[in-house]
C-alpha cells in the first residue's frame, strides 16, 4: 500500500532530477524534462500542466533563429568561413504552389496543429514540432517548407550542404553539430 510520501517522494525526485539538467546547462534535456513532467502530473496536479506548457511555448532558446528575431550569428565553417545556414525572415514562395490533394491535406494539418495549439495543450498532446521533406530533387520540398513558414509567419533556415561538407576529418560533423546548437 502506497504511503502519503509517496508523491511527495516523486515530486523531490523530479525537481532534483530538473536541477540536475538545468545545471548542465542542455536546454533541450530541460525542455524534454519539463515536457514529461506536464504529461506525468496532468491528472494528479492539473492546475501544474497549463503553466508549464506556457513557459514550453513562451521561453524558446534565446540561441535559435527560428524562435526569436536572429540575435545571434548565423555559424560558419572555420576553414571557409562561408556561412552554414540562409536565413529568410520572410519566405514566400514565388508561385502558389498546386500540391496533390494528400501532400495538401498534411500540410494543412501542420498548419491547423500549430494554429491552435492551445487546444492540443489542453487536451495533453504536443503540436508536431518537425517535419522530414523526403523525395528527389524538383519535387517541391523547398516549396513546401517555404509555404509553410510563409503560413506560420515564421523564419525559414535552410541548411547549405555545399558549406556544410569539408574534406576535413570530423570538420563535417562539427559543421551540423553548430547548425543544430
Amino acid at each position: 500500500m502506497p504511503s502519503a510520501l509517496d508523491p511527495l517522494k516523486q515530486i523531490s525526485d523530479d525537481l532534483v532530477q530538473l536541477a540536475r539538467l538545468a545545471l548542465t546547462r542542455r536546454s533541450q534535456d530541460v525542455q524534454l524534462f519539463v515536457r514529461r513532467l506536464a504529461r506525468r502530473y496532468q491528472t494528479t496536479v492539473p492546475q501544474l500542466v497549463a503553466p508549464l506548457n506556457a513557459l514550453l511555448r513562451e521561453v524558446p532558446s534565446q540561441s535559435s533563429p527560428l524562435r526569436r528575431e536572429q540575435t545571434t550569428p548565423i555559424p560558419v565553417d572555420l576553414d571557409s568561413r562561408f556561412q552554414l545556414l540562409r536565413f529568410d525572415s520572410a519566405p514566400a514562395p514565388d508561385l502558389e504552389p498546386v500540391f496533390r490533394p494528400s501532400i495538401q491535406q498534411s500540410l494543412a494539418h501542420l498548419v491547423d496543429e500549430r494554429k491552435h495549439h492551445a487546444r492540443l495543450d489542453a487536451a495533453g498532446l504536443c503540436a508536431t514540432r518537425s517535419v522530414l521533406f523526403t523525395g528527389p530533387p524538383g519535387v517541391g520540398k523547398t516549396l513546401a517548407a517555404r509555404w509553410l513558414a510563409a503560413q506560420l509567419q515564421k523564419p525559414l533556415l535552410t541548411l547549405d550542404l555545399s558549406a556544410v561538407m569539408s574534406s576535413y576529418l570530423g570538420r563535417t560533423g562539427t559543421n551540423v553539430r553548430h547548425v543544430l546548437d
